[in-house]
């Protein structure tokens, strides 16, 4: 745009600050006046409007031109003020005039710089808090806020900075202290160490080395995931040669009356595998035991020792004689193949 030819206006930058202002759920009540006052603070600060609740933009005298402006801004800020409060301070406080007498009438309701019994209940507030299996970073921020609400309490009485620094050190290490003093049992050992170290941690370090050490713990104690279902039957079940699944009791064949197996895998049905041990005690429903007739080379008795049901004993026998060997074992040995009629090769 132009006035006149050959002139130009700059182009003009406006902004908007009428946005809407945010309160973040945070309403002013008796309990919250630290937290609430530094979010109001920042956030009218950040809008250029921090004058009108310290005082420093007075009011222009009637008649003035920048009167309506001034109104208009301290409207605004009135009301993100009073916006952000409970209903029972809005009724106390809307039917001030300017925002900066609301500022120092909530400043005087809730907060004393000198008021020692505030104080009191903030260092009361850390010194008691604990973790109680609440997660790591719940708990820190919890005392830092308390912390911070603390620091806006006190006000520095040292004369030098050397004194100051001194000062704040101590207090540095101290809120280290209750820091872990609050920490779970399962921090026990990292807590030791940290009290180790030289020189101090911070209060910041200390939460950073106790994280990364959780963070640690929780990797080495993660669970090794179980192999795929059919991978793992076929690791765990597949029969060995000469052996039988560990885990006998978990079936009862109805057939042959063994345990270990179901009736439909039963090998009397459905035939022995080639790698089946036939030197394996009998079974329970073999209507004959394993017989071994007997063929001395000379008309010597041979003492042998039989078992029966009413245990083992002595036996001597002579030829033709038969018996029964239950002794529990799957061979048995002769100092003479010729003493026995029959035998064989058991099949591997």
């Amino acid at each position: 745009m132009s006035d006149k030819a050959g002139t130009s206006n700059p182009p003009q930058v406006i902004v908007h600050t009428d946005a809407p202002f945010p309160t973040r759920g945070v309403i002013l009540d008796d309990s919250n006046f630290h937290l609430w006052s530094q979010l109001m603070e920042m956030r009218i600060g950040a809008r250029n409007k921090s004058g009108y609740i310290t005082g420093k933009t007075t009011k222009p005298t009637e008649g003035e031109k920048e009167i309506e402006t001034w109104l208009i801004e301290n409207n605004k800020v009135k009301s993100w003020l009073i916006d952000s409060m409970s209903p029972s301070l809005i009724h106390r406080l809307i039917r001030l005039q300017t925002a900066a007498k609301i500022w120092e009438a909530v400043s005087q309701t809730f907060y004393d710089g000198s008021d020692e019994t505030q104080l009191f209940e903030l260092n009361r507030k850390s010194l008691n808090n604990r973790q109680t299996g609440r997660p790591l970073a719940t708990y820190y921020n919890e005392l830092i806020s308390i912390f911070q609400e603390i620091d806006a309490c006190l006000t520095t009485q040292e004369d030098t900075v050397d004194e100051a620094v001194s000062a704040n050190k101590a207090m540095s290490r101290f809120r280290v202290h209750i820091f872990l003093a609050g920490l779970d049992s399962e921090f026990n050992q990292v807590r030791s160490e940290v009290m180790r170290k030289d020189p101090p941690l911070s209060l910041e370090a200390c939460y950073t080395y106790i994280r990364k050490d959780r963070n640690q713990r929780q990797t080495m104690e993660e669970k090794v995931p179980e192999p795929d279902g059919m991978l793992h039957l076929a690791t765990r079940n597949w029969p060995k040669k000469g052996r039988t699944s560990n885990n006998k009791n978990t079936f009862s064949c109805t057939h042959c009356g063994e345990d270990g197996h179901s009736k439909i895998k039963c090998y009397k049905i459905i035939d022995y595998p080639d790698w089946w041990d036939f030197t394996k005690k009998p079974r329970k429903k073999i209507s004959q035991a394993t017989i071994a007739t007997t063929a001395p080379a000379n008309e010597m008795n041979i003492p042998v020792v039989a078992h029966t049901s009413t245990g083992m004993y002595p036996h001597n026998f002579t030829k033709n004689d038969t018996w029964i060997i239950d002794t529990g074992a799957t061979d048995h040995m002769v100092n003479d193949l010729s003493k026995l009629a029959t035998s064989h090769v058991p099949k591997q």
